[in-house]
């Protein structure tokens, strides 16, 4: 899409999602315990307040959709300390967190706000090719979808890093409900354009497309901002002439790169070590990233937020550039 074309959305086609949740919990709120082996499902047990009120937070800078809380509320995670039975419990409960969070600001946000229900690798992430066997990965999807169903507008099968773990996703969210379903991939910080499988980016998207005519949205996520801006050109590519893409979305970490799979392997090697992940300074500036996302922009991407380590100061500078007239607020947490 050129960029000329860009200039004539329709400003409520542009959306701003939220942020990192994990991280930002881990880095602003109180510790719980068992965070190094839940991630942010821990929080869902100990304290679903701070959820809520970083969802709150998320809205105030000027996010237009928060994502559930659910992203480590799948097998991998639930193995570590022997709650795979609560798997649709904790799901469910992320999503009437969502709906408490958005139900709290509506008095004061004129705004609508959806509900973006997240669909997460069910393995720890950029191992998509660890998926199980896909039937068996498709039920436990349909589980997630359904029990987040009562509380979402649209799904968002996110951070997929293989073919067949975006297939499993979808397959498992279409068989249960009729809502809108956004696909994102992740890449690996290289250049070569591939997914964390090493499928190149161009060859699986048209496969996703073809098979699941009805997607709403493609995504990049959960790469650094310079993967997400060349990986960008390839998904415009892709997806010109396909009416049925509404939105196209991006929202980058502030991680050390992940190259190959030997730093995917270190990074998982350093979670389930005794001290979890080293404590490390961000790296992305605010401006440096709402300027990034400015080029993502001019490339045709008309929705974008933030992914681990981009917090709602990010959001809020996002929004201030995007959408001047908006009244945002940086709000530090409630504990």
């Amino acid at each position: 899409m050129a960029t000329a074309e860009v200039e004539t959305f329709k400003p409520e086609l542009r959306l701003i999602l939220d942020g990192s949740m994990g991280s930002e919990l881990h880095d602003t709120y109180p510790k719980v315990p068992d965070f190094y082996k839940l991630w942010s499902t821990a929080y869902l047990i100990h304290k679903p307040e701070y959820i809520v009120d970083l969802h709150k937070r998320y809205i105030q800078a000027g996010a237009d959709v928060i994502t559930t809380n659910n992203y480590s509320t799948v097998p991998r995670f639930l193995n570590n300390v022997g709650m795979l039975d609560r798997m649709e419990e904790l799901v469910k409960l992320s999503g009437e967190l969502a709906v408490k969070a958005v139900d709290t600001m509506r008095p004061t946000t004129k705004r609508p706000i959806l509900i973006a229900g997240c669909i997460p690798p069910l393995n720890y992430s950029f191992q998509g090719e660890k998926i199980e066997k896909m039937e068996e990965a498709s039920l436990l999807y349909e589980k997630i979808a359904n029990a987040l169903k009562p509380s979402v507008h649209f799904y968002l099968c996110e951070t997929m890093s293989s073919l067949d773990e975006a297939i499993a996703s979808l397959t498992g969210v279409t068989r249960v409900s009729d809502k809108p379903i956004w696909i994102s991939l992740s890449l690996q910080d290289n250049d070569k354009c591939v997914l964390h499988s090493e499928e190149p980016l161009k060859e699986v998207l048209p496969i996703i497309l073809d098979r699941f005519p009805k997607l709403l949205a493609v995504s990049l996520n959960c790469s650094n901002h310079y993967t997400i801006t060349k990986g960008l050109d390839t998904v415009m590519e892709v997806v010109k002439g396909r009416k049925n893409i509404k939105y196209i979305a991006a929202y980058a970490n502030d991680l050390n790169p992940i190259p190959d799979k030997e730093a995917v392997n270190k990074l998982w090697e350093r979670f389930d070590g005794p001290s979890g992940f080293p404590a490390k300074p961000h790296n992305l500036d605010v401006t440096n990233y709402r300027d990034t996302i400015k080029g993502w922009v001019d490339k045709g991407c008309n929705v974008v937020g933030g992914c681990c380590g981009v917090g709602p100061a990010f959001i809020e500078e996002i929004s201030k550039h995007w959408f001047p007239a908006r009244e945002v607020r940086l709000v530090p947490p409630k504990v």
